[in-house]
């Protein structure tokens, strides 16, 4: 069945949610998304098409990667990593991305239940944190009379440690009291009167290697949390439950680049 979305946001992570640091666990933990209208979508993601062939000059025929084999941001050389982040920063369609330092998350240690349940707390708040950006672009660039009902479909890189029931669930909750989850804006209408940007019935899960708008959405997700040199490129930044030295230092180095 064709969706009745108007949009359609593509959903990926970088870093992992372990608190275990020094002990393989990421400092950061990166949300991001890719977010196209329906109507135009599929022109755009295949630039993936074009990456590929990127990566495919100068090698010989039993080299090539072949045309089916998703592609994925953190196994590509960094010329062919700025190629991709210059075709989607040309396609018609916008990024959206949420940064939480995980450790600015740790006030004391805690037993393996208590670290289960931060990890699945940091996921969810993530993911709150970063449909509430989806949803403000979604409201604010509607347009009244053009296709779809002015929603979004949400979708995720499906992981199988992740109950989507339970995210759709904790989404619903977010939208009925979207105060209490720290959300006031979590709840947004376009201008079209009856439509409502966020539909926990809209989430769904989808493998990394079956969808080209994943794998866009993976190079956006990893291109904020993979640096090169040292350096960090991007703007837009959602630094999310971080203290004030930690978004002091990520201000500083982004000064720093735009001088």
């Amino acid at each position: 069945m064709a969706s009745a979305a108007t949009f359609v946001a593509y959903i990926d992570e970088a870093g992992d949610e372990g608190f275990k640091f020094g002990k393989g666990s990421s400092e950061w933990f990166v949300r991001g998304a890719a977010i196209l209208r329906r109507a135009t979508e599929m022109p755009e993601i295949k630039l993936i098409d074009d990456v590929r062939a990127r990566l495919n000059r100068g090698r010989k025929p039993d080299r090539q990667f072949p045309a089916r084999k998703a592609l994925h941001f953190r196994d590509l050389e960094h010329d062919v990593r700025k190629y991709y982040a210059a075709r989607i920063a040309q396609a018609d369609l916008t990024t959206a991305v949420v940064l939480i330092k995980k450790r600015d998350m740790l006030f004391e240690d805690g037993n393996a239940i208590e670290e289960k349940d931060r990890q699945a707390a940091l996921y969810h708040a993530a993911t709150l944190c970063l449909i509430e950006a989806i949803s403000h672009h979604c409201s604010e660039t509607y347009i009244t009379g053009e296709a779809g009902d002015g929603s979004v479909d949400l979708v995720f890189s499906s992981r199988s440690t992740l109950d989507y029931a339970q995210l759709a669930e904790t989404i619903k909750l977010a939208l009925a009291d979207s105060d209490a989850f720290g959300h006031r804006a979590f709840m947004m209408t376009t201008t079209h009167p009856s439509a409502d940007v966020i539909k926990p019935s809209q989430v769904q899960a989808i493998m990394h290697s079956k969808s080209m708008g994943l794998q866009i959405a993976d190079a956006v997700t990893s291109s904020y949390y993979y640096r090169h040199s040292d350096e960090l490129f991007g703007h837009g930044i959602n630094a999310q439950f971080c203290r004030k030295n930690t978004k002091a230092e990520i201000r500083n180095e982004l000064t720093r680049w735009q001088r």
